[in-house]
Formats: C-alpha cells, structure tokens, sequence
C-alpha cells in the first residue's frame, strides 16, 4: 500500500527499506483478502477494529486496511469512532472537526464530516470534538440510523474503535457491524488481556472475523501464531504503533 498514508516517520522507515514496505504491502493484502471473504454478503459490509488494550496499532492497522480495501475499487468509509483518543486524522492530515461527534450533537449536517481522501475511494470520517458522554453518543439511536443511512453509499465501513478492556465504547458499534476484527502487538499484547476480550465479546455474541499480529519480526517466511476457531490475518514487520 501507499506510503503516504501512514505517520510522517513510519513512512520515512519504509521508504528507507524497500523489504519491510513489500511484506508490509503484501501482509496488508492478505489482511484485505480474508477480511472480503469472511464478509460475504449483499450490500455494505461493517467490521469493527479494535484491540485488547491501547498501544497495539488498531488505528494504524484501521488506516492502511482501509486504503487496501479501496485499492480494490470497492467504496470505503473509515469512521474514526474513538471519541477519547482519535487519530485517524492524523494519518490523512486532516482537521479533527466537524466529525462524528459534531454530527451526533446535532451540530453539522451529515455530509460536512464526510472528507475525501488522496484514494479516490477512500472517505473518511473524524471523531469530532471532544464530548463528555461519547459511551452514549456511541450508544444512540442516531448513531445508529446513521450507520444504516451511510450503508447505502459505501461498500465497506470500517470502524476504529477504543480499546475493548479499558472502555466499553466499542459494543454497540460491534452488535450494529458485522464483525470485529482485533489487532494485538508482538512483545506488547498479552494472552490474558486477549482471553479477556474474547470472553467478553463472546458474552454478547459478537461475531469476531480474526486476529492481526501487528509488529512481528519476519525472519524467514511469515511468523505470527493463530488464536483457537478466530482467523489469523497477517504479520506486518516491525512498522508503527
């Protein structure tokens, strides 16, 4: 995948290492390929993106599936859903608002947090302004309807989401998508904290779509490990956070 659409300084290690950025550019696309067929389906498909705690590269990982999923010339919308700590903007250089937040609050229309990216099937939407109730905003009915409205442009939605086992923020999202995909990091992640989230999305009948090892040193072929009946997606070398 592009370069460009990732932080300034990890853009800067790939380019410098054209053997990280190919497995990177290919374990994206694995990610990619299994992600379209675990969600066979008419119409738009949503998958949630999340991780045990923070730190593990679930926005990151959110950006650049996002971007492969628009390479495919599918039409793809990354919703920025992390109301405490958003980043999703950061990636595409945009202004933080009018986004999800300002919307939600009856506070912009609909179409003023839609942003256009470089990848021409690529739209974004940003967290908004800071809000002291965003488990509610989450929660909503107009989240919601908004979700089921957005349905009707896009061929993907893909939702980046606080962590799951320090907020419960995610849930609601993850019971209105079609699956939640996590992402954990090698030397970071543990398998208690990954019990804990499995156990807890299971509690309410979330359909998990897989796993993505992020941050995995690639020696010799693909290393990274699977978790029980959840698909493994990929490993994506020692690139960002």
């Amino acid at each position: 995948m592009s370069k460009h659409s990732a932080k300034k300084n990890s853009a800067a290690d790939l380019s410098k290492n054209p053997d990280l950025l190919f497995r990177v550019t290919e374990s994206y696309k694995v990610a990619r390929t299994n992600v379209m067929f675990s969600l066979l389906k008419e119409g738009c498909k949503r998958a949630v993106i999340s991780s045990p705690m923070a730190g593990e590269g679930k926005s990151m990982t959110a950006v650049h599936l996002s971007v492969a999923l628009a390479e495919t010339d599918a039409k793809v919308l990354l919703i920025d859903a992390d109301l405490r700590k958003p980043k999703v903007n950061q990636y595409f250089k945009l202004k933080n608002t009018p986004g999800l937040t300002n919307y939600l609050g009856h506070l912009c229309r609909k179409e003023d947090i839609l942003h256009k990216t470089e990848y021409s099937n690529l739209t974004v939407a940003c967290a908004g302004v800071t809000v002291p109730n965003p488990s509610e905003l989450l929660a909503s009915g107009k989240m919601k309807a908004f979700l089921d409205e957005i349905g009707g442009q896009f061929d993907y939605v893909i939702i980046d989401t606080p962590p799951l086992n320090v907020v419960a923020d995610a849930l609601p999202l993850i019971k209105n998508s079609d699956g939640v995909i996590l992402v954990v990091r090698s030397g970071i992640s543990t398998y208690p904290e990954l019990n804990k989230t499995v156990k807890s999305l299971e509690m309410v009948n979330a359909k998990i779509l897989g796993i993505i090892l992020n941050a995995v040193e690639q020696k010799d072929g693909h290393s990274g490990y699977g978790y029980g009946k959840y698909g493994y997606y990929g490993s994506y070398g020692t690139y960002g956070s």
